[in-house]
């Protein structure tokens, strides 16, 4: 029997030195704090701007529906804003899996994108292969709608059954890989400006080295237009990302990118990443910034600091690293080496953990200041000692709480 596959792959022994001044068992746990009431939970994939009239929100796809918050939500202690959709908000029943019948019914949400005005929901559906042993994708949807209110069923379309390839090949194809792990030949994402003008999203259809060439749209609401990209960093790659710096999309190779941007003002400098290394754009050159040791899955800026999100997407291991780290920035400009938190992420955020997204709600407020999100996730059954299926989910920094906890 084979091993059971996973959806994407887009998504030891350590030696305790004591001294007489430095203990590091001690120093973790006094980085430690009490664990507070989880109010997300699941494989967050994204963070996503959305603004309903003149709000803004944000929202994500935990606890296996939409879940969203005001941007603007002040910390209480234990209650952090987020609220879940109910069931008839949606365009499709939740996946579960029918034993009587012994088939996937339904649909899991795995990631929300949004434009200016439309908030899109990718969704997919499961079958069984018995001979196998194996549950596999069967087949991926995105449902657009332009939501009014988070209390009433917006009027939702399935724009998978409208956009078609110029040679009509799957929209969001799979392909088995050498390794018996399915893999996704396509991509959904967008800018998730500030400014809400900014906002755009496309689609990736297809992927370089398999049998369905890349083409590319851009979302319009209810449907989709053709368009021709080229990568800013890497033109021999498949674009996954787009940023809203010059008054257009840039798009980009990299897996993590993120800008300057402020509420008050448009990008001037952007930050990526190219696998490992740190990149960045000062507006007219780019420049490499330093190695971060493990592949960079995800950036966030704040005024003083650049935080960096680690994950080997790429592995199979279940010893996989990841891990969050930073680099100060000096007036925009990032340091050329990691810098130690003074709160306690290096501990909470740990590199047994994936970070899967990264957001600063202002990032014209310096670190300590700031709100923050991110997201954590592993490999394996949860069996070593280092992760705990408990932290599965958002995490967040705020002022008021001063550490980073369970969101």
């Amino acid at each position: 029997m084979k091993k059971t596959t996973k959806l994407f792959s887009i998504f030891g022994l350590c030696t305790i030195f004591f001294t007489a001044c430095f203990n590091p068992v001690f120093y973790e746990i006094r980085q430690d704090v009490a664990p507070e009431k989880a109010s997300t939970e699941g494989f967050v994939t994204c963070i996503t701007r959305y603004n309903v009239d003149e709000n803004e929100y944000l929202v994500t796809n935990s606890n296996g529906t939409i879940t969203y918050k005001s941007a603007d939500y002040q910390y209480r202690y234990n209650n952090h804003g987020w609220q879940s959709v109910s069931k008839d908000f949606l365009p499709f029943e939740l996946h579960r899996f029918d034993y009587q019948k012994f088939e996937h019914v339904g649909q899991q949400l795995i990631k929300v994108v949004a434009d200016s005005e439309y908030l899109y929901l990718v969704s997919v559906e499961y079958k069984k292969d018995t001979d196998e042993g194996t549950n596999n994708p069967d087949k991926t949807h995105i449902w657009a709608a332009k939501i009014t209110s988070w209390e009433e069923k917006p009027d939702w379309t399935d724009i998978t059954e409208s956009v078609v390839r110029s040679d009509e090949k799957d929209l969001l194809p799979y392909y088995m890989g050498s390794d018996d792990y399915y893999r996704s030949a396509f991509n959904v994402f967008c800018t998730n400006s500030i400014h809400k003008a900014g906002r755009k999203a496309y689609i990736r259809s297809g992927a370089l080295d398999t049998d369905f060439a890349p083409v590319y749209f851009e979302l319009n609401g209810t449907t989709a237009s053709s368009i021709v990209p080229t990568a800013f960093d890497n033109t021999e790659k498949d674009i996954n990302n787009a940023v809203y710096f010059g008054n257009e999309s840039n798009f980009f190779a990299a897996l993590a990118v993120t800008t300057d941007e402020t509420s008050k003002n448009q990008a001037t400098k952007i930050y990526y990443s190219d696998d490992k290394k740190l990149m960045y754009f000062n507006g007219s050159e780019s420049q490499e910034v330093l190695d971060a040791d493990i592949p960079i899955s995800c950036l966030a800026v704040t005024s003083n600091a650049l935080l960096i999100g680690r994950a080997d997407y790429t592995s199979t291991n279940t010893a996989a690293s990841g891990g969050l780290k930073k680099v100060e920035l000096n007036d925009g400009v990032p340091g050329k080496e990691f810098a130690t938190f003074t709160t306690n992420a290096a501990s909470q955020l740990s590199p047994a953990y994936f970070i899967l997204t990264l957001l600063t709600v202002d990032p014209s407020q310096p670190e300590l200041d700031a709100t923050i999100y991110a997201s954590l996730a592993f490999l394996g059954t949860g069996t070593s000692a280092s992760v705990n299926y408990d932290n599965i989910g958002l995490w967040s920094y705020y002022k008021k709480r001063g550490n980073w906890n369970r969101e």
